[in-house]
């Protein structure tokens, strides 16, 4: 809404990637497939991907790249078959958080979500995963004290608090009602971005860079298990 500066307690996409590209290096998975729908940002994740991978001395393998498109597929018919004839036992997935309901639920189905199956949940509409059914091998990457929501939110309060004093209430600054669309890029300015610089609790530094995304975030892999949810 007008006034807004939309602030996102997770990494950006891009560092994500870094952090599975070293895991998978690291544990020699270098055989993958990319999975995605046209939700918001998927080119440029698609180009991310691309840049991190092609020509690497490491030698990568990208199986193939599933676009998907679960609007015109309420059922989930063609989501199970072409999960089903991707062969890599690695998949990125991209998508929205709705989207990914759907999507693991085609995958739960088509026997694509057991633990050969390995999922990488990218991008941060993805950072809050609570949904049932999740896939057996999930992964994703989170900033440490990833847990700590409530204590994250109250530590950026008193800076928005300043920005909205120093401003004014009356101040008529138009912001983009959509921290998705290019047009929010227009006030990603320092003048206001630095009320959310030289934030630590706890030991954590919680400062926000000009994209809204965490400065300087040390980073975990978490897991998703049945029974006992996500863990570090």
């Amino acid at each position: 809404e007008s006034g807004s500066i939309y602030l996102q307690f997770t990494c950006s996409t891009a560092l994500q990637l870094e952090v599975i590209f070293e895991v998978l290096e690291e544990y020699d998975w270098t055989s993958f497939s990319v999975v995605t729908t046209r939700h918001h940002g998927y080119e440029d994740f698609l180009a991310m991907v691309e840049g991190m991978t092609d020509g690497s001395f490491i030698g990568w393998e990208k199986k193939s790249v599933v676009i998907l498109n679960v609007t015109d597929d309420p059922g989930g018919a063609r989501i199970k078959r072409l999960l089903k004839d991707n062969e890599a036992q690695v998949r990125l997935l991209y998508c929205s958080l709705e989207e990914a309901e759907l999507i693991f639920r085609a995958a739960l189905a088509a026997g694509q979500a057991g633990p050969s199956h390995m999922w990488f949940a990218v991008g941060p509409a993805l950072s809050g995963l609570g949904l049932e059914g999740l896939p057996k091998a999930l992964f994703a990457i989170r900033p440490q004290g990833w847990r700590d929501e409530p204590r994250r939110r109250l530590c950026a309060y008193p800076r928005a608090m300043a920005l909205r004093r120093d401003q004014g209430s009356n101040s008529r600054a138009q912001y983009a009602g959509n921290c998705q669309t290019d047009s929010n890029q227009t006030h990603r300015v320092p003048d206001r971005i630095r009320y959310f610089n030289n934030i630590s609790i706890g030991g954590r530094d919680y400062s926000f860079n000009s994209d809204g995304y965490l400065s300087n975030p040390l980073l975990d892999v978490i897991s998703y298990t049945n029974g006992r949810g996500w863990e570090e």
